[in-house]
């Protein structure tokens, strides 16, 4: 795996499933994660606990990554 430490990922969909264990996998390479969800916000912050835990940085998001406008800066 090349070095992720220090690296920021985005990762949609990630409160739970493919999307949770993938902030994890990035989280524990050292890799600070986004955690993005449009439903699940005790998913997310459950994620989001799992990866600082690890000692990554993580922030959660909300927006469905379908819809343009949640999609703005």
């Amino acid at each position: 795996v090349k070095d992720l430490k220090n690296r920021v990922a985005i990762v949609t969909g990630s409160s739970s499933g493919v999307g949770a264990a993938t902030s994890r996998l990035l989280a524990s390479f050292g890799c600070h994660v986004v955690i993005n969800y449009n439903t699940n916000e005790k998913g997310a912050n459950a994620v989001a606990g799992d990866c600082t835990a690890q000692g990554a940085e993580a922030i959660v998001i909300k927006g469905n990554v379908a819809e343009d406008n949640d999609c703005v800066a």
